[in-house]
């Protein structure tokens, strides 16, 4: 088995959950490539492809659903798993964190992806108090969320 872990970034986090999940496969014995989504165009050599990308706007990224979109048939031949990071998931109102899973769980639905995952993701700064109280972000909380925990604990599912 040889898996793909493909990834879009805008801060930097989604690659470094990434890089955590590849080595929590390879520690337990798993042939791991790990690329951008705009390098992993040829996945016949894998036999499951993990797609990730970080939630904007309280979506998978327009790049991510594109790259599935693009790669539809190729994925059918596989198992596929996807992840989203997202820093408002896990800090912020029950609204926006159903709104977030639903988006995610219809994206499993319509590409056949077998497992998803949202972890917790990072912000460079403190969001101003408008979009705080927009997203029932509390002014206490940590700028970076990350819990690579969730990223092993996920990785043994796979």
């Amino acid at each position: 088995m040889k898996y793909l872990i493909t990834w879009y970034t805008k801060t930097g986090t989604t690659k470094e959950i990434a890089d955590q999940l590849a080595q929590a496969l390879r520690d337990r014995g798993t042939e791991v490539d790990i690329l951008p989504l705009e390098q992993a165009a040829d996945l016949t050599p894998y036999s499951h492809v993990i797609v990730g990308a970080p939630i904007n706007g309280m979506q998978w990224v327009p790049q991510a659903k594109q790259y599935l979109q693009a790669n539809a048939a190729a994925l059918d031949g596989v198992v596929l798993s996807l992840f989203a990071v997202s820093y408002v998931m896990h800090s912020g109102w029950k609204l926006w964190r159903k709104i977030v899973a639903k988006g995610i769980a219809e994206l499993a639905r319509t590409s056949g992806a077998r497992q998803t995952a949202i972890f917790r993701g990072r912000i460079d700064k403190p969001l101003p108090t408008p979009a705080r109280m927009l997203f029932g972000i509390p002014a206490a909380t940590p700028l970076d969320l990350q819990d690579p925990t969730e990223v092993q604990a996920w990785a043994q599912e796979l």
